[in-house]
């Protein structure tokens, strides 16, 4: 008998039982990129970051406007001067949607990463991302909980805590509220973090971890004018003494099936750990091959580091 007989045959059955069926999902990303950075050895190697992964979701409808869904993210990141390979989750979430909105629990990014920090996000590895993602607790956290909320009329409202530092005393040391307004081909962003507890190391105090309170602020604004999407990031990362301030800047033009992309970060630091910024200037070419696989090629030149330039090509399913 057909497969396409007998899968519809099971679905009719347990659409006249009214039992709820869950859908699963399984996709991923394959990439393999090689940089150079400059130097005079010309030392090569594999492209850092989130190059290989494997995502496994599933939704299931609960009846009355209500689903419940569940994802995990499985990453395995290579490295050519070991020769190893290593596998972990980085995502693992449990949540309900409905009318209400979505909450959700488990292990995810924080607001102020993976919504505006991922606005400089390239296709290749940049150091503008990666300078603003340093920023200390914005990345992934265990024993999260979050709320976001339905959009009101291009408004969007998210609140979350999570538990940055196993061990301070309390059950969830960060706060975050996050902020979005969409209308038409401008979005405007906000994001602002609270780290009651953060254990920081000073040049004040060299060798011992200070406890101090820490914030962090994120603003973002993009505008897209037919093939041109332009958009600003401003981050605030405050700790004791210490403070950072960034503005990045990013243009894409979209030409057919290929994009050219440019940013610049602008990196400020003060307080005991205060530094020169490391203003920083990324140029990038893509071609799509289809909507699920595109080559780039790139160019990074810090002003106090070694420019680097790198090439690759990835595929999603």
């Amino acid at each position: 008998m057909n497969k396409k007989i007998i899968s519809a045959a099971i679905a009719a059955t347990f659409a006249v039982s009214g039992v709820a069926m869950a859908d699963a999902m399984v996709t991923g990303h394959l990439e393999q990129a090689f940089f150079t950075d400059g130097k005079s050895t010309g030392d090569t190697d594999i492209n850092g970051g989130d190059d290989m992964f494997v995502v496994i979701s599933a939704s299931e409808d609960l009846g009355n406007g209500m689903s419940a869904f569940g994802k995990v993210r499985l990453e395995m990141d290579a490295d050519s001067a070991t020769g190893s390979a290593t596998a972990g989750h980085t995502d693992s979430i449990v949540g309900l949607k409905g009318d209400f909105g979505t909450i959700m629990a488990g292990r995810a990014e924080a607001f102020v990463e993976s919504k505006l920090m991922a606005t400089m996000s390239f296709d290749g590895h940049t150091v503008i991302e990666d300078s603003l993602t340093g920023t200390p607790n914005t990345g992934r956290h265990d024993n999260m909980i979050a709320y976001v909320s339905p959009s009101f009329n291009g408004l969007t409202v998210g609140i979350g805590a999570y538990t940055v530092n196993a061990n301070t005393a309390e059950d969830f040391d960060a706060t975050e509220l996050y902020v979005a307004y969409s209308n038409g081909p401008l979005t405007l962003q906000a994001g602002y973090q609270n780290l009651e507890d953060s254990l920081v190391t000073t040049l004040a105090t060299p060798g011992i971890d200070v406890v101090v309170a820490e914030n962090t602020l994120a603003l973002s604004a993009s505008y897209t004018m037919d093939a041109l999407k332009a958009t600003v990031l401003y981050t605030d990362e405050e700790n004791g003494t210490n403070e950072s301030q960034d503005v990045a800047l990013r243009l894409d033009y979209t030409m057919g099936n290929n994009v050219i992309r440019g940013g610049y970060l602008w990196d400020e630091d003060f307080g005991t750990n205060g530094a020169d910024g490391d203003d920083t200037l990324s140029l990038e070419l893509v071609h799509n091959f289809s909507k699920r696989t595109s080559a780039y090629i790139g160019t990074v030149n810090p002003d106090n580091a070694n420019d680097y330039q790198y090439i690759g090509l990835q595929h999603n399913f």
